[in-house]
């Protein structure tokens, strides 16, 4: 009998139709002008992407080995400071993001006491480089101007000379990797970051003595303190701290700011929500207290279901990779009808597909953030499903299964946090002749338009 010639597609339900859109932007225009933001936006795919592959195979589709930052594929280290802190830390980490964040409001946010344009992409990331630093390196490192420098422009060039090796054949790489000014700006940039961390550490020696000899210290756990507490060999940490702590740094701040970014511009699309919204936070603000002042941050964010609903159904519609989760074949598999998929295949679910599927998300081109919240009404059973950072068969934007997004809780919370305080604080709309931005496809990654602006002002008491 004739065996039919099937793809991947055929056996996860998914016509030619509704694969991924074709990129509308010239590959080599598009990186050739790629921006800290379109930099910082785009350096999900090599985290998100990271977290659901097995890490040994990893360096055979991603060029991070030409980037200088084969960390991605040889270390769990980071995965592990986010993972094994997701309980007991979480909250501590948190409340310390809180405090910075008041200060990063400060130094970030524009005056708008009238409507103003700003770029708020650019307003949200440096918000999240500032809070997310404080997680991981604590103060007063944070705020370093050093810091501050090396947490935006790291990703431009890593993910810039990153891109451009998997748009070449593999046989290129060692000849072209030389050639490119990003891969001499990183060696740069790698060795000043140690010039961040190496002060960093010999605080850290020195309250682990006095504790030792009984003095109280004062000392706020960060992730850079647990590496080196916790990691296996301190050795190899201390001599790869600086690209270790760049590897939690850049998804975690970067990804957040893309989504609190996709968040707002599907607002000032859809301004009827805006006042509902407000209104839940205002409550919660009510009824616990300002947050984090008598409810930690976590059980405070908890609160705000609508706002969680709203972000579900924001990166339903924006969500960062149309192929997620992937993985490696560990052995030959050969399917009933002849498909074989050979060991080592990187495999990768269609995720883009559920947005289109009315099984999952009826009437899916309309853009409805009560979708999860309705939900969650139906029966108690329900109530503690179809949450934001949430992985199911029905969302796989964080990932699935084990492999899932480890930081996937505190993007999530960091975004709550984030986003109550910007809309009880300020009001936000698009210019009169502007419309919702339109999202860019670059091979598997979707990113917002780099330049898209939107008016903001503060609200008036």
């Amino acid at each position: 009998m004739e065996v039919r010639n099937t793809t991947i597609l055929d056996h996860i339900g998914v016509t030619e139709h509704q694969a991924e859109p074709s990129i509308g932007v010239p590959i080599a225009e598009l990186i050739s002008s790629l921006t800290f933001l379109q930099g910082s936006i785009l350096f999900l795919c090599l985290f998100w992407g990271y977290s659901s592959l097995q890490v040994h195979r990893r360096t055979k589709e991603w060029g991070d080995q030409w980037a200088m930052n084969t960390m991605w594929s040889h270390s769990d280290m980071p995965i592990k400071a986010i993972s094994e802190n997701r309980h007991g830390k979480q909250a501590e980490y948190l409340d310390a993001m809180r405090r910075e964040f008041e200060y990063a409001m400060e130094v970030e946010m524009p005056k708008a006491d009238d409507w103003t344009e700003v770029d708020i992409q650019k307003i949200v990331q440096m918000i999240l480089v500032r809070i997310v630093g404080k997680m991981i390196v604590g103060n007063p490192a944070c705020r370093s101007p050093e810091w501050i420098d090396l947490a935006q422009h790291f990703t431009e060039d890593f993910v810039t000379a990153s891109i451009i090796m998997r748009l070449l054949p593999k046989w290129m790489h060692p000849l072209v990797t030389n050639l490119i000014p990003q891969r001499w700006r990183l060696r740069k940039r790698l060795s000043g970051a140690r010039k961040i961390t190496d002060p960093c550490v010999t605080r850290h020696e020195e309250a682990k003595k006095q504790r030792a000899q009984g003095i109280k210290v004062e000392e706020e756990a960060n992730m850079l303190a647990w590496m080196l507490d916790n990691g296996p060999d301190k050795k190899y940490v201390l001599e790869n701290l600086p690209t270790l702590v760049l590897v939690i740094l850049v998804p975690a701040a970067h990804t957040t700011a893309m989504a609190i970014s996709n968040l707002l511009f599907h607002l000032c699309e859809h301004p009827e929500y805006e006042e509902g919204l407000r209104a839940e936070i205002l409550d919660v603000n009510s009824t616990l207290g300002p947050i984090g002042e008598q409810t930690p941050v976590k059980d405070w964010v908890a609160k705000l279901e609508l706002l969680d609903s709203f972000f579900n159904e924001s990166q339903r519609l924006s969500q960062p990779l149309s192929i997620t989760p992937n993985r490696y074949a560990v052995e030959d598999f050969t399917f009933k009808d002849g498909l074989h998929i050979p060991k080592g295949a990187l495999l990768g679910w269609v995720s883009i597909h559920n947005q289109v599927d009315p099984a999952i998300a009826p009437n899916p081109d309309r853009f409805d953030p009560m979708r999860s919240y309705r939900k969650r009404q139906v029966s108690a059973e329900e109530a503690s499903k179809h949450l934001a950072g949430q992985p199911s068969l029905e969302n796989l934007s964080f990932g699935y299964g084990s492999q899932a997004c480890p930081g996937r809780n505190f993007a999530v919370s960091m975004l709550k946090m984030v986003v109550s305080r910007l809309l009880r604080d300020f009001e936000f709309k698009f210019d009169e002749h502007q419309t919702k931005p339109s999202n860019i496809h670059i091979l598997e990654f979707i990113i917002p338009d780099p330049g898209a602006k939107l008016m903001m002002r503060r609200k008036m008491i």
